[in-house]
């Protein structure tokens, strides 16, 4: 007979603590990092300037989603609640940081200009809508998983073809001995859609993906008529944005490029640039950020969702080419270069060919360098 006095001495087993909601515990880390940005000493920013309204209403409201989080992870209180709270908060704190854009609200900026606030709010609001939705904690990690890994791969990519592409150009301009902008810009354009290239693949092989992964075919009518579509809807919103930036009186948009042009003594490196357009540029950026980071989160966000998400990683990745001491000016640029990625990211949804998003983003790059071209050559007018 077995002996049952070692289970009876044991007794009971004890319950296992209940898992909180990984939701709050991220939100919690979110929103600590947003109010630590909040008082940061940034641009124009002096005891005076800490005293503004607008800034302690961001404080605040930082405040309330952190403690909101940290009672969620303690405390059993209704979950849609907070998360609706949270959601409120979050949407304060971005709106009192973005607010400081403008006018003489500007006196009191984040480190260096930029709205790092609004970056840590939107997680905020992320984590509060999955709580108000009662998302499972498996579907918020996979959320979370897949848009930390996409924006880490769209920066890593970002870096990697930049150094990439300065170490390639390199042994040419040692052998043509040059440093002319006119020489060496279109030369590192080149090198650089090609280390993108073997980026992608290196990333595409690391994600167990084969050839198969990558959506490129002739494209038949539908796909033509997208294309026309694409560039007819992507004209119209950016006329629309530049007749709104000229009544609001908004800062002019200029990219990086244009202002090298300016600076050289050979501005026709722009006239090289629009070829190049179809042949480097757009099939290395569409490759990276739509055939790889789109397509990734898929799985995870759906369609709509992909294309939002992968935008707004396209346009964070143009920060530098339209950095400017004036921040509004900086969002005004990315915020054009927002709409034409959902464009793009649309046009490869419906199409599942990586050419027609290639074929509307080379279109649209060709014609502005051409444009620019005649502003900086004086062809037409620049005012």
């Amino acid at each position: 007979m077995a002996d049952d006095s070692a289970g009876l001495e044991r007794g009971p087993a004890r319950p296992a603590d209940p898992l909180r909601p990984i939701a709050p515990t991220i939100g919690t880390v979110a929103a600590g990092l947003t109010l630590a940005v909040l008082f940061v000493p940034g641009t124009g920013t002096d005891t005076t300037v800490q005293s503004l309204p607008l800034a302690t209403l961001g404080r605040v409201a930082a405040v309330g989603a952190l403690l909101a989080f940290v009672l969620a992870r303690r405390v059993d209180i209704p979950e849609r609640a907070v998360g609706a709270l949270v959601v409120a908060a979050g949407l304060v704190v971005a709106s009192a940081d973005l607010l400081t854009l403008f006018g003489e609200l500007n006196v009191w900026r984040q480190p260096a200009g930029l709205p790092l606030a609004t970056a840590g709010a939107i997680s905020v609001v992320g984590m509060g809508a999955a709580m108000a939705l009662s998302l499972p904690d498996r579907r918020v990690f996979s959320v979370t998983k897949a848009i930390s890994l996409m924006t880490a791969v769209g920066g890593l990519g970002f870096f990697v073809s930049i150094v990439g592409g300065n170490i390639l150009v390199v042994p040419f301009l040692i052998a043509l001995d040059t440093t002319a902008t006119s020489v060496t810009y279109p030369l590192l354009t080149v090198a650089v859609a090609l280390a993108t290239f073997v980026f992608v693949a290196a990333t595409l092989r690391w994600l167990g993906a084969d050839r198969s992964w990558i959506d490129l075919s002739v494209p038949s009518l539908r796909g033509l008529g997208l294309v026309v579509a694409g560039l007819l809807v992507l004209i119209l919103a950016l006329n629309v944005l530049t007749a709104l930036i000229s009544e609001l009186g908004l800062p002019a948009v200029e990219s990086g490029v244009e202002q090298q042009a300016r600076q050289s003594d050979n501005p026709e490196f722009l006239l090289v640039l629009a070829p190049l357009s179809f042949l480097a540029i757009a099939p290395s950026e569409e490759l990276l950020y739509r055939g790889l980071v789109q397509k990734y989160l898929y799985d995870t966000l759906g369609k709509v969702g992909a294309v939002v998400a992968a935008s707004a990683i396209f346009a964070a990745i143009h920060f530098g080419q339209y950095a400017s001491p004036d921040p509004l000016q900086m969002l005004v640029s990315l915020s054009v270069v927002f709409v034409l990625s959902l464009v793009l990211g649309y046009s490869y949804a419906r199409s599942e060919n990586l050419v027609v998003p290639i074929l509307i983003h080379g279109t649209y790059n060709a014609l502005t360098f051409l444009a620019m071209y005649a502003r900086v050559t004086g062809m037409v007018p620049t005012g």
